[in-house]
């Protein structure tokens, strides 16, 4: 019978154990403790937890703890930092600041859903609400949000896939609302983009169709320097002038998207 202590069994005590080591926010007295409550609960402790209850200190715990770690950032691993930080900071535990830091580091890794990261990232600005008026609101406010992880503990191991599983629904939900809302914003900016093109080309041919017309009505005054003013031979000049920037202008964009379809035909 293999025992229920083995490492294998708990996969995700190692990550969180160093992860949070790494961070400073888990002791090695606490990564201690637990592994003590395991081993003492076998009659045949696997003897990785044994060298990590010996071990001098939590730099030590760090290298027996690398040695079977994967390496990889698990979003469910992110999370039980955050819910361990979460119950730290509220029991005064830890500083607000060390909070704000793992916060932010969690989300600069990026591997949680971008609503998540969005959220933690906003502790980055932690620092500049202090200066505000009421920078108590502002924590106040993200808290909230953060105690979605708040059924992480460090002691609740057995549970943690079944919290990020019922979490993970929750957070599909707001993640699928988001996708909508910017998928929403993206096409009524595209929209906008092509009214505003099109006003643009509508001025721009009424523009054109003017000059067209001031050059044609005044061509023989013009060259015969007959124009009544010196704003009509101006007017005439300009009107020379833009089209032929314009006009090629005009062309080679017209040539440019036939090219285009052509070659999409391809």
């Amino acid at each position: 019978m293999i025992s229920p202590s083995k490492v294998s069994l708990f996969p995700l005590l190692p990550e969180v154990f160093r992860e949070g080591l790494l961070y400073g926010l888990i002791s090695k007295e606490e990564v201690t403790a637990l592994v003590d409550s395991i081993i003492a609960a076998e009659d045949s402790p696997d003897y990785f937890y044994i060298e990590l209850s010996l071990a001098r200190d939590g730099n030590e715990q760090i290298e027996i703890l690398t040695r079977v770690v994967t390496g990889l950032k698990l979003p469910i691993v992110q999370r039980v930092m955050i819910g361990i930080a979460y119950q730290k900071v509220t029991g005064q535990a830890i500083s607000r600041d060390l909070f704000t830091d793992v916060c932010r580091q969690v989300a600069l890794s990026q591997i949680l859903y971008p609503v998540e990261d969005f959220e933690l990232f906003e502790f980055e600005f932690y620092d500049e609400m202090l200066f505000m008026a009421n920078p108590d609101d502002f924590w106040d406010e993200k808290m909230a949000y953060v105690s979605r992880y708040a059924g992480f503990t460090l002691d609740n191991y057995k549970q943690w896939i079944a919290i990020n599983n019922r979490l993970e629904e929750i957070l599909n939900k707001e993640q699928a609302k988001e996708d909508e809302a910017a998928a929403e914003s993206r096409k009524a900016g595209a929209k906008r983009a092509r009214i505003k093109k099109r006003l643009i080309y509508t001025l721009m041919a009424a523009f054109t169709t003017l000059a067209f017309g001031i050059i044609i009505l005044d061509y023989t005054a013009f060259i015969s320097k007959t124009l009544p003013s010196k704003f009509e031979a101006d007017l005439y000049q300009t009107s020379v002038v833009y089209l032929v920037i314009f006009v090629p202008y005009f062309m080679l964009r017209v040539a440019y998207v036939l090219w285009k379809r052509v070659r999409g035909a391809w």
